[in-house]
């Protein structure tokens, strides 16, 4: 078998997985004449890679779609070893030299050693060379994006998450440390940050880290789940709060693109950056300050600080709008449903 090199990109939590994604499937052909394969047929987010991983114990919602009884240890194991024919297959009639996978689904299920020990070796037994690519956000500025994406989805989280609560995704270090353990120096760690990008974009560094040459010839996609201005998350959780999505079951008819209206209008009025106060940014810094620290000695010691916590443009929020600015934003917004309602 020739010589093949698999790029794994682990998506982890709100590093700008999706736009990654779409610029690959946007580009699978372009990619190809190049010499790169993105294994779409493990479905949408490659989230089929993580059943190779899986042992009859594993309890996960992939074996609920994919299983008419996801109980059944007999049919987890046929599906694992369905999955892992199909890659199989894949992996021997193709001849590209390079493979893409990307999937947020790897941090995300992926948890124990045992796992992403049973991916390597799996994965090793048709790539001479696996290359782990993950990128790391400032964790409060991760938070804040989660906290949009919760309350765009209809959730009410009224309050700004607290460090535990997401410290399951955001533990830079315990993510570093699980893959590392396994693929030892072949991990490489991106900060996901503007101004370190490779070109001053995402798209960029992500080529320059996959050894893509970025040309004209490829279409870059769009960014994805924009977030919403610190007042358009709280004002939309509280309108999830008071009128649901969802009633008996059902969708709320109330609800009508309430959503897509209230966001829409909100980034039309404040496009700037989402501003976290700086008593929020504080609490994140102490909380995930030692695990910060390990990876800046580990992987970016030229760095006096691994990310730049207290921006210029932090602020107290409660000062940040004058009641006369607040009246006006919001008669507006009580304006514009009205016309909607009313058409």
């Amino acid at each position: 078998m020739k010589s093949k090199i698999l790029y794994l990109h682990i998506g982890t939590e709100k590093t700008g997985t999706k736009s990654i994604q779409n610029f690959l499937s946007t580009n699978a052909e372009l990619l190809q004449e190049d010499g790169f394969y993105v294994a779409d047929f493990l479905g949408e987010a490659h989230r089929k890679v993580t059943g190779i991983a899986f042992n009859h114990y594993s309890k996960d919602d992939l074996f609920i779609t994919e299983c008419q009884d996801s109980e059944s240890t007999q049919e987890k194991v046929e599906y694992i070893e369905k999955v892992r024919a199909e890659f199989s297959n894949h992996a021997i009639s193709t001849t590209y030299p390079k493979w893409i996978i990307s999937s947020e689904f790897l941090q995300a299920r992926l948890q124990t050693k045992e796992e992403v020990e049973r991916l390597r070796t799996f994965l090793s037994a048709f790539f001479n060379k696996i290359y782990v690519v993950l990128y790391i956000r400032n964790q409060a500025d991760a938070a804040c994006s989660l906290w949009s994406t919760a309350v765009s989805s209809g959730l009410a989280w009224t309050l700004f998450p607290e460090p535990s609560e997401v410290s399951y995704a955001f533990d830079h270090r315990r993510t570093i440390q699980l893959w590392s353990s396994i693929f030892s120096e072949d991990v490489c760690v991106r900060l996901f940050d503007s101004d370190q990008f490779v070109g001053g974009a995402l798209i960029n560094d992500f080529c320059y880290a996959t050894s893509i040459n970025l040309n004209d010839k490829y279409a870059i996609p769009p960014r994805q789940n924009e977030s919403l201005p610190y007042l358009g998350i709280k004002t939309l959780a509280y309108i999830n709060k008071n009128i649901p999505y969802f009633i008996d079951g059902k969708i709320n008819p109330l609800r009508h693109k309430l959503i897509e209206q209230v966001s829409e209008y909100f980034r039309k009025i404040d496009p700037s950056p989402t501003i976290i106060e700086n008593s929020i940014r504080k609490k994140y810094y102490d909380f995930y300050n030692k695990s910060n620290e390990w990876v800046k000695e580990n992987y970016f010691k030229d760095k006096t600080q691994l990310f730049n916590y207290f921006p210029v443009c932090a602020a107290d929020l409660n000062n940040f709008y004058s009641s006369e600015r607040l009246y006006q934003i919001y008669s507006d917004l009580i304006s514009l449903i009205y016309k909607r309602d009313s058409a």
